[in-house]
């Protein structure tokens, strides 16, 4: 006989969608200020693992959050060390794309070995070191620090999978690179810019990126101004660039990965054909990549 006290299983799926709403309401009220570690762990799930990448005169760290629990690792790298491992990664993948983009079935093996080689020294400068704190994590949100913000994390290798194929990987920027202009930040450029898309799919876009620009003291192309052009435009003038829209990210096709504007899909592979001076690209959406 069942028990009319217990809860059936209707009432469990609304006291989970309650407290999903209640987490999700806490963590944009924290947008509008700083946060203290105990409101960050109070939207933290017991799967989730929060990284925060800091890098202190010339050592290098990482502290990782936990809903019960906050450590500090050293990850035995120099700052230096780890520009230069960043800039062999980058290099990499630039070369690996553009043959992509190019349509060049031309494959070098050697290429593609030191790729995967340098991924596998991004992942052991950079995720080796807290691995012990990660079990049971099957969500890794990072904030990265310096030359982090350019490092594809989510591509590191541990010599068998990649570290998206380990976790579900998100990325939260820190404060860093609005408050210290990079070398390539030209005369003329804003700190600062949010391009939104919002449909019923992303009601809160077009609030998340209003707050993100009232911070910083500029302005958000939101609706039918927020184009590809508009896009290319801005990834060419500002030193950091927030984008809230809904994205897309088909198996195996990465280069038709792609963000909804108001006129169309902006894909990577265009991306990789635009002029840009070097910009931070946060994407504010579900499904990145």
């Amino acid at each position: 006989k069942p028990d009319p006290g217990a809860p059936d299983e209707a009432e469990r799926e609304i006291r989970a969608a309650s407290a999903e709403l209640a987490r999700s309401l806490r963590y944009r009220e924290m947008l509008g200020s700083a946060p203290t570690l105990g409101e960050v762990r109070e939207v933290l799930h017991d799967t989730d693992a929060f990284v925060s990448y800091v890098l202190v005169v010339d050592e290098t760290g990482a502290i990782v959050l936990r809903r019960e629990s906050c450590s500090f690792v050293r990850l035995g790298v120099t700052v230096d060390e780890l520009w230069d491992l960043i800039e062999r990664v980058l290099f990499d993948a630039e070369i690996s794309v553009r043959r992509v983009v190019r349509n060049d079935s031309f494959s070098d093996p050697h290429g593609d070995e030191a790729a995967r080689r340098d991924l596998a020294r991004l992942y052991q400068a950079t995720i080796t070191p807290i691995e012990a704190e990660l079990d049971g994590v099957t969500r890794l949100i990072i904030s990265p620090h310096g030359p982090l913000n350019s490092a594809p994390l989510n591509a590191a290798f541990d010599s068998d999978r990649y570290l998206a194929e380990h976790f579900e990987v998100c990325f939260t920027p820190s404060t860093s690179p609005m408050v210290t202009p990079g070398p390539t930040r030209k005369a003329g450029n804003t700190p600062f810019a949010a391009i939104v898309f919002d449909d019923e799919y992303a009601p809160l876009a077009e609030r998340e990126a209003q707050t993100r620009a009232s911070q910083w003291s500029a302005s958000a192309t939101v609706g039918a101004r927020a184009t590809a052009s508009d896009f290319e435009h801005t990834l060419d003038h500002a030193l950091v660039v927030h984008v809230v829209s809904q994205a897309c990210f088909p198996a195996g096709r990465p280069l038709d990965a792609g963000i909804l504007l108001s006129d169309g899909w902006l894909t990577a592979r265009r991306v990789y054909e635009m002029k840009s001076s070097g910009a931070l690209v946060v994407l504010g959406s579900c499904g990145a990549g």
